[in-house]
């Protein structure tokens, strides 16, 4: 099994534009594995809003240094298929990133981004950390979790996010994560194991609806009639609803 564990760094959360991709490519992890750095810098056609140079670090002004989007996009392309397969994605929020890059790909390519295999240590990580435990989820929260000891490092280093600093804590948590899902499963997991359980899903009975109209209801109150209108339009077809939707099956 290979992995490439990646980040991107983008304009900002509405219509991102791709500006940093940044990888860990790991050859042949079950055994001696190599250890590639993929980065690429691209100035993006939309401008980088503010909120998001202060948490990467990439000015307008840098960026307009950069190689244009639209000459970086193919190289990114070429190199991901010229990858040794089997082939597995890891991101932390990994549908952010793939989102991002589809747009990326679809708009300047015509071509789509769909990884046959991925594991998300976001979701590894809220299978195997109680919320108590550690309080949220977020990359530099689990990282904190596991390496207490490297306090100094994560502040040194959220100076500003970079996507290949993110790739390497990523995969220092997904090691983490591994051993947990062993010890939860009592005997050592393939890889192939580990994507799957990856990608179980959560049941949100005792969650509360975050929005919409019954903000603060829990999932399994929700009105019948809204959970037939919500299975029945396009919020069940959209991927991040996966869990909600999941959920509000066990209730019609």
């Amino acid at each position: 099994m290979n992995l490439l564990i990646f980040d991107t760094e983008t304009t900002g959360l509405k219509d991102p534009e791709l500006i940093q991709f940044g990888a860990l490519y790991k050859k042949n992890i079950d055994g001696n594995y190599t250890t590639e750095e993929i980065i690429y810098y691209m100035k993006p056609e939309t401008p980088i809003l503010p909120a998001s140079t202060v948490i990467h670090g990439i000015s307008q002004e840098q960026a307009n240094g950069y190689q244009n989007v639209s000459d970086i996009i193919p190289e990114i392309y070429n190199t991901l298929i010229q990858l040794e397969t089997p082939l597995t994605f890891v991101g932390h929020n990994i549908k952010f990133d793939i989102d991002v890059m589809n747009r990326q790909f679809e708009k300047y390519l015509n071509k789509c981004f769909n990884p046959k295999f991925i594991i998300d240590t976001l979701r590894l990580s809220k299978h195997l950390i109680p919320f108590d435990q550690i309080g949220g989820y977020s990359l530099d929260s689990v990282f904190y979790y596991f390496f207490p000891d490297k306090l100094n490092e994560l502040i040194e280093n959220r100076k500003n996010h970079s996507a290949i600093i993110d790739s390497t804590m990523t995969y220092q948590i997904l090691i983490e994560l591994k051993k947990l899902c062993d010890i939860k499963h009592s005997k050592e997991l393939c890889w192939e194991e580990v994507i799957d359980f990856s990608a179980t899903l959560f049941d949100l009975s005792e969650e509360e609806w975050q929005f919409g109209k019954h903000k603060g209801i829990k999932f399994k109150n929700t009105p019948k009639g809204y959970i037939a209108w919500c299975l029945n339009s396009d919020f069940a077809k959209d991927p991040k609803n996966i869990d909600i939707v999941y959920t509000l099956k066990k209730y019609l």
